[in-house]
Formats: C-alpha cells, sequence, structure tokens
C-alpha cells in the first residue's frame, strides 16, 4: 500500500509547481521534440482549490517508455 506522504510527494511533483509542467520529452516522427503530457494551472481559489488541465498523449507516451525514457 502506498502511504499518504508518497502520494502527496507525487501530486507536488506533478501540481506544484507554478503554472505549467511538461513531462516525458520525446523526439516525434515529424522531428520536433514534444511533451507526452503537459499540466497548465488555470485557476487558483481563495478556498485552495486549484483548476488545471492535463493532456496525456499516450502515443508519445508509449513512445518515451519503449525507448528506454530519460538517459
Amino acid at each position: 500500500m502506498i502511504g499518504t506522504e508518497i502520494i502527496r510527494a507525487v501530486l507536488k511533483t506533478v501540481f506544484g509547481h507554478e503554472h505549467y509542467v511538461r513531462m516525458y520529452e520525446v523526439i516525434d516522427d515529424d522531428m520536433i521534440r514534444k511533451s507526452a503530457i503537459d499540466i497548465v494551472k488555470r485557476k487558483e481559489y481563495e478556498n485552495g482549490d486549484n483548476e488545471y488541465v492535463v493532456r496525456i498523449n499516450w502515443r508519445l507516451l508509449d513512445k518515451f517508455i519503449s525507448e528506454g525514457g530519460e538517459k
């Protein structure tokens, strides 16, 4: 079972940055570097809520994984 401290650390890593996060960049078939995951913070509310848009390109993520990830 994953402890709450690990879950919090993962969430802070993914969503704890300022306004924009790019993850798992690869060179795509058109030879342009693209990210498999983009996270954009859209809005912060006074009660502590945050609204995000998350885009996942599963094809690029699979390509990143198949190429052995970051070196």
